[in-house]
């Protein structure tokens, strides 16, 4: 009787684990940029950077930093339109050039109300504020109140003065730098102070002011006894 041997039956494949990747979930493509969470925006609600070829101002970082650490306060601030120093704060004092090359300071306008627009090329919400300021500055030069705007881009004249000249500034503008603006209280860009007659910050608006808030911060600021 011949033999046979019965197959045999084959032994189940050895499944193989999942990839780690399909165990822990999709893994993230290589150069695919992680979502971004709301909080990592507020710096640039306070600070709004310049994009594609536009230079950024020196120390960025640090100024992001630090408008981060103080988003909250710049936040409530923004919402409130202006802060009003609780107690009379001298304004800081500055003397910077013009952009004919002449040195201005605060003093120069001992007596009158001084409006300080805190502005940058690369600041888009800054552009919407030069209106309003040429039309002020025009109705108001008469009655001893006086608009500067203090640019702070790092570049300096080379950037500033042709800007000034195609978006037609008619007020004075300086060459300053963000810390400045910073020492006024400025957590953002564009950001206007207003300086009474005793040389005093009476009040603080960040971000773009109509002509009404305007000539409110002014009134108030000059009924303030000269020194």
């Amino acid at each position: 009787m011949e033999r046979r041997e019965l197959p045999r039956r084959a032994a189940p494949a050895a499944r193989a684990l999942p990839h780690r990747r399909d165990r822990l979930g999709r893994a993230p493509r290589r150069g695919r940029p992680a979502r971004r969470h709301r909080s990592d925006d507020a710096a640039q609600l306070v600070l709004r950077l310049p994009r594609g070829g536009r230079r950024a101002p020196r120390g960025v970082a640090a100024l992001i930093a630090r408008a981060v650490r103080l988003a909250l306060v710049a936040a409530c601030l923004a919402a409130c339109g202006e802060g009003a120093p609780s107690a009379p704060r001298t304004a800081p004092p500055f003397e910077l050039p013009d952009l004919d090359g002449r040195t201005v300071r605060l003093s120069d306008y001992a007596g009158r109300t001084l409006v300080i627009d805190f502005w940058a090329t690369w600041c888009h919400p800054c552009k919407e504020q030069i209106p309003v300021l040429n039309a002020f500055h025009r109705a108001m030069s008469v009655q001893d109140v006086a608009v500067v705007g203090i640019a702070v881009d790092v570049d300096g004249e080379e950037v500033v003065a042709p800007f000034a000249a195609e978006h037609g500034i008619e007020y004075t503008v300086l060459l300053g730098d963000a810390s400045l603006a910073f020492a006024y209280g400025a957590q953002g860009f564009p950001a206007l102070a207003v300086v009474d007659p005793a040389g005093h910050l009476h009040s603080l608006h960040l971000g773009v002011i109509t002509r009404a808030q305007l000539e409110t911060a002014v009134r108030e600021a000059r009924a303030q006894p000269a020194p």
